[in-house]
């Protein structure tokens, strides 16, 4: 397995609060999510995001389309105007991902480990408002993918 360093840095900029939002930021098969949850969602990936029903931004990994899908919850609030900074990992022949998710607004951090081999990924970054009339959004400030041999 290749290795990989994902680095990206945003904030989530919804009109208003939005109960029923749902997005993803990290890497997947490139096949979109359309306007379901992300656990809903077959395609291998890897990333951070929230379903619907979600308060809290989890940790997504679905290793094949088979696979099982692994979702960790890291405390954050999925509410707006809170800025994050994201780093993904996978070392050089290691199938371990390591997350580091640090709230920017509140200077707190949360890490977290998963399997993940999946290869042929693409970065992703979606957000949905489901059936709300209220505007969706994330300001992406930096975003870097670094790969390793």
């Amino acid at each position: 397995n290749k290795g990989y360093q994902l680095i990206l840095r945003f904030r989530i900029a919804d009109a208003a609060t939005i109960s029923d939002v749902r997005g993803f930021h990290g890497l997947q098969v490139v096949s979109g999510f359309g306007n379901t949850d992300i656990s809903a969602n077959t395609q291998a990936m890897c990333g951070i995001g929230c379903d619907g029903t979600d308060t809290n931004i989890h940790i997504f990994s679905r290793q094949v389309v088979t696979g099982t899908l692994v979702k960790i919850d890291t405390g954050f609030s999925k509410t707006l105007n809170h800025e994050y900074l994201l780093t993904q990992e996978r070392l050089p022949n290691s199938n371990d991902v390591v997350f580091t998710l640090k709230n920017l607004t509140t200077s707190t951090v949360f890490t977290s480990t998963v399997v993940n081999n999946s290869s042929n990924l693409t970065i992703v970054n979606h957000r949905n408002n489901n059936a709300s009339n209220l505007s969706c959004g994330f300001e992406i400030q930096r975003q870097e993918l670094n790969l390793s041999e």
